[in-house]
């Protein structure tokens, strides 16, 4: 999915539970959560230079097993920013003014931005070292 828009849908705007998924350029906003990756099979999910914004819950969730991989994006004004209860792992992303910034099972590059006006910080579980 690239350059596109997902705004107020009612049970969520969108929901990944296996497969290879690439979102790119894109905005995802206005609903009850924003990425849901569930892991029911094998789900991968590849998210760059995107925003999430305005999720009553999560904006961005991984469980079972599954693998969220965020490059430069923005994680605002959600209810919950980052939900990792499976893999996620974060570089160059902006989590701001949301009710708990980043909680669970999320990796960190060590150049994110989580200290900024949310509720509840949270912080990575574990960084990764830039190669």
């Amino acid at each position: 999915m690239k350059g596109s828009v997902i705004s107020q849908n009612t049970v969520g705007n969108m929901l990944v539970s296996q497969g290879n998924v690439v979102v790119e350029n894109s905005q995802l906003l206005n609903a009850p959560y924003g990425l849901n990756v569930t892991g029911t099979g094998t789900a991968q999910v590849s998210v760059h230079d995107t925003t999430f914004s305005g999720h009553s819950g999560n904006a961005i969730h991984a469980a079972g097993s599954s693998e969220v991989n965020v490059e430069h994006g923005l994680v605002a004004n959600n209810g919950d920013g980052v939900q990792g209860d499976s893999t996620v792992r974060l570089s160059e992303v902006m989590v701001s003014n949301n009710g708990t910034g980043v909680n669970g099972t999320v990796a960190s590059f060590g150049n994110n931005r989580i200290t900024a006006g949310n509720a509840t910080n949270g912080a990575p579980s574990s960084v990764i070292a830039q190669q």
